[in-house]
């Protein structure tokens, strides 16, 4: 017995869409062609004295140009020649190819004139300090720590310069700093005013000669490192 609830596999396959789209395709082009036809046939029985429109027209005389003569290519420069490879002979005597130098030539007075130091290299006579037993100790290291930050010229400080100036500071019994001045440059004018506008604020334990306070001249390194 057949069960009702499967489906008959002996019936006829149902048709997809494409075989529907397929053979409909083919009945529109035979009905299209035959259509056509028809349409060309009614044409020819209605109008059969069809006439092409005449599109001619008339065209100026054409003037032939002359062709000219081949352009001559005139020929290529010629190739310049290397210069010569200078030889130098070994038999040549340094004599003949520099000049002494002499003083009769050179004569001092058109000499340009020596730099002018802007510090002070030669204090001169100092006299009144007395030698002690006991150095003078500075009281305001972080003051000056901040000085040396807040002095240091901007413009060398932002290209990364720096030196050391050797100060010469003259103090007193008191231990205050009486003058101070450059003894050794940095090498640039502008670290060397600093240093000075640092060492006045140096602070100073009275040095001490036999227990007694005298005043004495000491020679301080002032720096300025980059970090």
């Amino acid at each position: 017995m057949t069960d009702p609830t499967q489906p008959d596999l002996r019936a006829d396959p149902i048709e997809t869409r494409n075989e529907n789209f397929k053979r409909r395709s083919a009945e529109a082009i035979w009905a299209g062609l035959i259509l056509a036809v028809a349409l060309h046939v009614v044409i020819f029985v209605v109008s059969p004295n069809i006439e092409a429109e005449d599109v001619s027209f008339e065209a100026d005389e054409i003037e032939v140009l002359d062709v000219p003569d081949q352009i001559e290519i005139p020929p290529p420069p010629q190739a310049i020649m290397r210069p010569a490879v200078p030889v130098v002979s070994a038999t040549v005597s340094a004599e003949i190819t520099i000049t002494e130098t002499t003083l009769e030539a050179n004569p001092p007075e058109d000499l340009p004139p020596p730099p002018v130091m802007a510090v002070e290299s030669n204090p001169g006579d100092r006299g009144g300090f007395s030698v002690f037993e006991v150095n003078p100790v500075v009281q305001n290291v972080p003051e000056i720590t901040r000085a040396l930050e807040r002095e240091w010229p901007r413009f060398l400080k932002d290209a990364g310069l720096g030196g050391t100036a050797v100060v010469h500071f003259e103090i007193d019994e008191e231990g205050k700093v009486i003058r101070a001045y450059i003894h050794e440059s940095t090498g640039f004018e502008a670290l060397d005013e600093a240093a000075l506008r640092v060492a006045n604020i140096y602070e100073f334990s009275p040095a001490l000669n036999r227990d007694k306070p005298v005043k004495v001249r000491v020679a301080i390194p002032v720096s300025f490192k980059v970090n």
